[in-house]
């Protein structure tokens, strides 16, 4: 099992890191057994679980997110997790206007912010093993 993020490497940093945190919430929903349990330190202040698994950002653009993507739809699907952000969900006022924003917008107009891949861990270095950390 292997998961990875990749990152437009256009995107500032800012958005970069939020589009990383909403993929990572949304693996977390997904995924709640990639979250070790909460620890204590040696003062006994509580830290809050983490991901218990490495997850490697790596930098794409977004045509290279959009053509994973679609790939892991139409040849992967059941075996890749797949967590899409897009510049419409980054860019949207509410949940019901990216809903209707994305309805409206076929898959070669949209930009990917970023892409969550969690799975078979050889599938995954296949797809993405050429790419640099972000």
């Amino acid at each position: 099992m292997k998961q990875i993020i990749l990152i437009n490497r256009n995107l500032t940093p800012g958005i970069a890191a939020n589009t990383c945190a909403v993929i990572g919430m949304t693996f977390g929903k997904l995924n709640p057994e990639i979250v070790g349990c909460d620890i204590s330190d040696k003062s006994n202040f509580v830290h809050s679980g983490i991901t218990a698994f490495p997850v490697p950002v790596l930098s794409a653009n977004s045509d290279e997110i959009r053509e994973i993507y679609k790939k892991v739809q139409n040849e992967f699907n059941g075996i890749i997790q797949a967590v899409p952000f897009t510049k419409i969900a980054q860019s949207s006022k509410n949940y019901e206007e990216y809903r209707y924003r994305m309805s409206q917008t076929d898959i070669s107009e949209i930009e990917f912010n970023g892409l969550g891949l969690r799975g078979d861990k050889k599938t995954i270095n296949q797809l993405s093993g050429h790419m640099k950390l972000f």
